[in-house]
């Protein structure tokens, strides 16, 4: 038996266009996690074989280490007696700063330490804000009292200015020098 297609022609192409668009949709849908799956697969190889290169290149490096020339025995010892005077030093001017951060009156902020010419005698330079020039003064005789510090004195000061005229000042910027004694 022969079929009759009593459809009009409009709408058997539109049928056409519909079935040719729901077979590409489909293809689409099983080929695209296909297509996914085979980049990323082929990507994981790229990063192993990368992997795998950076370690023969360690090892490479290691084996470069190894077979380096042994340092002598006096340059060993000068190395040795150079980090531990870093170390030395580092450590005593660590310790000098947590001291110097204890016994900071409340009432003080540092805005800026900085030290210099450790090697030598050294200079510390504290800059900062109080509420008055008392608790500078007592932060002053505190550093004056410590064995690590010599020849404390202010080298500016002033004071920050109110909001208004009626207002007390806000306040005393400063700048404390020192010199850092061996002792």
């Amino acid at each position: 038996m022969s079929e009759i297609n009593l459809l009009p022609a409009e709408l058997r192409v539109e049928r056409k266009a519909f079935l040719r668009q729901l077979l590409l949709t489909t293809l689409a849908a099983l080929l695209l996690p296909c297509l996914v799956y085979g980049l990323s697969e082929y990507g994981l190889f790229l990063l192993q074989r990368q992997v795998s290169e950076m370690e023969q290149k360690v090892a490479d490096l290691h084996g470069q280490l190894n077979n380096a020339p042994v340092v002598d025995e006096e340059s060993q010892r000068e190395a040795a007696a150079l980090a531990t005077v870093l170390g030395k030093e580092r450590r005593g001017i660590t310790d000098l700063l947590q001291r110097i951060g204890a016994m900071t009156p409340e009432k003080i902020t540092f805005k800026n330490v900085e030290a210099s010419d450790l090697e030598k005698s050294g200079s510390l330079s504290i800059s900062g804000k109080s509420e008055d020039m008392k608790a500078v003064g007592e932060f002053m005789d505190s550093l004056n009292q410590l064995g690590q510090i010599a020849e404390v004195s202010l080298e500016d000061s002033y004071l920050v200015k109110a909001d208004s005229e009626v207002e007390e000042p806000q306040g005393v910027h400063f700048k404390i020098s020192c010199r850092l004694s061996d002792n």
